[in-house]
């Protein structure tokens, strides 16, 4: 939601500057700027959520190898129950 915020507000702040401007050239300087910020924007938000969706995994297969041994050792005690 944060960065749908954020790509609202930016939008609407570039638009704003293109009203502002006086000439072809200042228009173009500034939609070179917009389309700059918005890569880099871009960028950082795809790192985040890299980091986040890493994050995710990690916790989520260190639960799945704790469980995985957990039922190894309950079939290992099964096991040695029945001899």
């Amino acid at each position: 939601m944060e960065v749908s915020k954020q790509g609202v507000d930016q939008t609407t702040a570039a638009v704003e500057s293109f009203g502002k401007t006086d000439t072809p050239e200042a228009m173009i300087a500034k939609h070179a700027d917009v389309c700059k910020k918005a890569f880099e924007t871009a960028v950082t938000n795809t790192q985040k959520v890299t980091q986040m969706v890493t994050k995710a995994n990690e916790t989520a297969q260190k639960a799945i190898n704790a469980r995985i041994t957990e039922a190894f050792d309950e079939m290992k005690g099964q096991v040695q129950k029945s001899n």
